[in-house]
């Protein structure tokens, strides 16, 4: 029994003894997890539950968006706790020594070694207490060397520790106890058999020892099985035919002396039913010591001195099956021995462990010569067990319903095979796969994915059967697993494929079908696995064309023919001028896309790169339609189109080109290229500019960003004298459009932190709305042909802007001195962050799981035992200053958890029935419609740590 006050109590493990026969006292000891789901197995000690969220939400564009919170995690501690089985009454004759075999099991979930202190005896006084090792279980010591004990004051029992005992182990001994000659008959005396843990002293447990003195017969029985251990017979054996090699079968042996006077031994055995429900018995295989005649299972027909049956109840087993078997062996005299053997069948039903298989036979003086009418049952045998060894196999398949594999398992079709029709650059394509334990117990399997053929940047993400919740890993590997699942048992695995964006080049996608394999490998015994195909047939084309005139006349094809190597238009400008190339982008797609706009002057098009001193870069028509003007300053700066509605639809984008001042005369190409950043889609077209000679002075580049309000961002700039004219001595730096409440600063970067506002910087100008609140001219010095000064616009939005607003800040430098030493004003943007949610996950412990959390709520690591509980909370906040809408907070309870109590949701939420207690799955708090800037919803939930 278990010290219920000192320890949580533990889920009954099952375990086994797995004995060497044939000579040798070694033994093995093997633990085997029993539980009646998936998911349910206890953890053992420093095992981690490790549980992370997440959050589906719509932002302020219309996009949806799925986030992950933090991880957190929690280690298993150690408890302790034991089992002590086999308190003995027996009978002995004076001066006889009484065997008194016990099991002492480790309940607990980590290896723990014990004492076994004997306390001294109740009633009469023993000559001597022993304690010996049995370690292959027959009930009776495997040498004459005790591990403890001497006289009647067995001192060195006090402190007697076993070894160290894994989780699920049995530790098996036998007590000796001699009672003195001379000894007159009736009842002798009692001594105690405490077991005690180390790690925890306070957890004991105890059993009697009774013994009496007689003058009649004294009988000692004790049972062995060889074959103490395998699998179980396929399902064809049970009740069939055990003589054929694939039935597994075990030998019982009942070993009998009598130390009394002369007299008849009465014994009793249940089979298939009870501790032996996964066994039978097998007909006709009953054999006596006493006779080389066999036994017989009928009522007549054994040999002299014995009466042996094997009943089903009133009748007779015949061939093999559940029943007792009864004998009573007459005039057995004192000194006598002997042996009743018989085979029983293990059934491919027999539980794995030995929970199922322990059998104690019993036995007793008997008066009558047959076993019909007999009363004398009154002592146990020690406990012979079968050990039912646990097989591992897997099939991983696209089945929640069947248990179908194909062969070979390399095969991709069929059942081996889950299937996407096709999918866009840049999409997800989500497969369920189905891991099925065909194996005879509990186990786990890890999670792997091949490579595949899918195109280079394709990510894999693997989620738990929600679709929401990340696998994680539970077995130690570094995969993440299914956590246990139960014999019979499937779990639903979702492999989710990220298609990168540039998965198509030129207009032509590879060629399918795309194909990774999905591998589920036995945690336990990883030369069993299993193969699940995930196979995407096709990627489709996304297509866009650039022109230059909205009727959508390219010279070419969009994405498929080579890029022109004439241009389409070539505008003329003076050197260090500036000029505007009107692009359209038309989708040619059929759903909504947006692109970025890049230029190059190649037609290998590498992006960015123009000859020195070129700028190029791209603004919104005046007006923001396809009908609008094109100039230098029109619009807005852009670096991409915006939302493009699909079947054509299409945006005009203003191109401005700058030449360089001392740029020689000649014809420099441009090409253009919209990219789609979701598809990968794009097209290239090819225009020109010819220049002449001239002297300009150049600021580049625009910068275009976000910050939250009352932040800022800095934006680097070129001054450059890309002319054939020096420049300078009287520059005037000019700031324009700033809106109010915006504050908007100019720099000379001195280089004191490159890029960065810092002491060492020089303050040309400020300005807050229309008010300019330093202006200094002549502090920028001379610039040299072909030199470059860098300047620092640092932008500050107001504290109460809302998500959305922005600024366009236009910034100019001149040389009053030279009429061409002025540059083309460029525009600086920046918009106030639309709003996000951060999703936050914490934990804290419930020891007594009754909802209160025992301290503070963390994210770091915490530790619990079995049968406690965590409390889990998961919040949403509102970043920014937009509101979020349709928001879903997900998460999942973790391997080796169940749900508990104490669903909660936000207000505002879809509340959904909480589960009952010892649910596993997923959880979800939503949607919740709308959720303003700087709002919080959260959930929360209690589990349970599997006791």
């Amino acid at each position: 029994m278990i010290n219920k006050t000192d320890a949580p109590p533990l889920r009954q493990w099952d375990f086994f003894l797995r004995l060497i026969s044939a000579g040798g006292a070694a033994f093995w000891l093997v633990l085997i997890f029993s539980i009646s789901s998936a998911q349910a197995a206890t953890p053992a000690a420093n095992s981690s539950i490790s549980n992370q969220a997440s959050a589906s939400y719509t932002d302020a564009t219309g996009a949806n968006k799925t986030i992950l919170s933090n991880e957190v995690f929690t280690t298993v501690t150690q408890v302790a706790a034991l089992d002590l089985t086999n308190g003995n009454t027996k009978t002995v004759v004076a001066g006889g020594t009484a065997y008194m075999p016990h099991t002492l099991t480790n309940l607990g979930n980590g290896s723990d070694a014990f004492t076994l202190p004997l306390v001294g005896a109740s009633g009469g006084t023993f000559s001597s207490l022993q304690i010996f090792l049995d370690a292959d279980g027959n009930g009776v010591p495997d040498s004459a060397t005790p591990l403890c004990g001497t006289g009647a004051t067995p001192a060195l029992c006090a402190n007697f520790t076993t070894p160290s005992i894994l989780a699920g182990g049995t530790y098996k001994f036998v007590v000796a106890l001699q009672v003195p000659a001379g000894t007159v008959a009736g009842a002798f005396g009692t001594t105690t058999v405490t077991a005690k843990s180390v790690l925890t002293p306070t957890v004991t447990n105890v059993d009697i020892d009774t013994v009496n003195v007689t003058t009649e017969p004294a009988f000692n029985v004790t049972k062995t099985i060889s074959t103490p251990g395998g699998a179980p017979s396929p399902a064809a054996c049970n009740g069939t035919d055990y003589s054929v090699a694939s039935c597994k079968t075990a030998i019982y042996t009942l070993s009998y002396t009598n130390t009394g006077a002369t007299g008849n031994l009465y014994l009793e055995d249940v089979i298939g039913s009870g501790t032996t429900a996964g066994m039978e018995y097998i007909a006709g295989t009953a054999v006596w010591s006493g006779s080389a005649t066999g036994l017989t299972d009928a009522a007549s027909g054994d040999p002299t001195n014995i009466d042996y049956q094997a009943l089903n109840g009133a009748s007779v087993i015949t061939t093999s099956g559940a029943g007792t078997i009864k004998a009573v062996i007459a005039n057995v005299a004192s000194g006598g021995n002997g042996t009743i053997t018989f085979r029983v069948g293990i059934k491919s039903t027999a539980a794995v462990g030995i929970s199922q298989t322990s059998n104690t036979a019993k036995y007793g003086v008997e008066t009558l010569a047959t076993v019909s009418g007999s009363t004398a049952i009154t002592t146990n045998t020690n406990s012979s067990s079968y050990a039912v060894t646990q097989s591992y196999s897997v099939v991983a398949n696209n089945l929640s319903s069947a248990v179908t594999d194909e062969s070979p398992d390399s095969s991709a079709t069929g059942n081996n095979l889950v299937t996407a029709a096709s999918a866009a650059p840049g999409s997800t394509v989500v497969f369920d796969n189905y891991i099925w334990n065909t194996g005879t117990g509990t186990d786990t399997f890890d999670i792997t994915l091949s490579t595949g053929n899918f195109p280079t940047g394709t990510t894999f993400e693997i989620f738990k059967a929600d679709g929401v919740t990340p696998l994680s890993n539970s077995a130690g590997s570094t995969a993440a697993d299914t956590g246990p699942l139960a014999a019979g048992a499937s779990y639903k695995v979702v492999v989710k494929a990220i298609i990168p964006v540039d998965a198509c080049s030129a207009g032509t996608c590879p060629t399918g079908p795309f194909t990774v394999d999905v591998t589920a490998t036995s945690a336990a015994d990883n030369t069993k696995s299993n193969k699940v195909f995930d196979q995407l047939t096709a990627i489709s084309a996304p297509t866009v064309d650039v022109t230059n005139s909205a009727a959508g006349t390219s010279g070419s094809a969009p994405n498929l023919d080579p890029v022109s190597t004439t241009a389409t238009t070539t505008n003329t400008i003076a050197a260090g001028a500036t000029t505007t190339l009107d692009l359209f982008v038309k989708n040619r797609g059929s759903s909504v896309d947006n692109y970025n706009l890049e230029y190059s002057s190649s037609s290998n098009f590498s992006a960015g790169t123009m000859p020195v001193g070129w700028t190029v870069s791209f603004r919104t028509t005046s007006d923001g339609t396809t009908n609008g003007a094109c100039s230098a300053t029109s619009g807005s700066a852009i670096t991409n189109t915006g939302s493009v509605a699909g079947s054509n639809g299409q945006v005009k984008v203003c191109a401005i080109v700058t030449a360089p001042a001392n740029a020689t005369a000649g014809t420099t190409d441009v090409y253009f290229k919209a990219v789609s950043g979701a598809t990968g889609a794009f097209d290239v077209k090819h225009d020109a500019v010819t220049i002449s000679n001239n002297a300009v002075l150049s600021l580049t580049t625009p910068g275009n960003g976000q910050l939250a309000p009352g932040a800022s961002v800095v934006y680097l700039h070129d001054l450059t004298n890309s002319g054939n004219l020096s420049c300078g001595g009287d520059f005037t730096v000019s700031i324009a459009g700033v809106n109010t409440g915006w504050s908007v600063s100019v720099y000379h970067d001195n280089g004191g932190t490159a890029g960065v506002v810092d002491g060492t910087d020089t303050l040309l100008v400020s300005k807050s709305g229309t008010s300019i609140q330093v202006q200094h001219s002549d502090l920028l010095g001379s610039l040299a042909i072909g030199s470059t000064k860098k300047l620092l616009v640092k932008i500050i939005a107001p504290a109460g802007a809302a998500s959305g607003d922005s600024d366009s800040i236009t910034i100019s430098v001149v040389d009053k001195g030279t009429s061409v030493c002025t540059t083309t004003p460029i525009n600086d943007v920046v918009s106030v962050v639309i709003g996000q949610l951060l999703l936050d996950k914490l934990q804290a412990n419930d020891v007594l799981c009754d909802g209160n959390a025992d301290g503070a709520f963390v994210s770091t690591g915490l530790q619990a035992k079995p049968g406690e509980c965590l409390i889990y909370k998961v919040t949403g906040t509102v970043q920014g200053t937009a509101s979020v809408t349709a928001v879903t907070l997900n998460d999942s309870t973790p391997t080796f958890t169940t749900y508990q109590s104490g669903f909660t949701c936000s207000t505002g939420a879809a509340l959904p029935a909480a589960p009952a207690a010892g649910y596993t799955g997923g959880l979800s708090c939503g949607p919740i419609a709308t959720m303003a800037p700087g709002a919080s919803a959260g959930m929360t939930f209690v589990v349970k740590v599997n006791p």
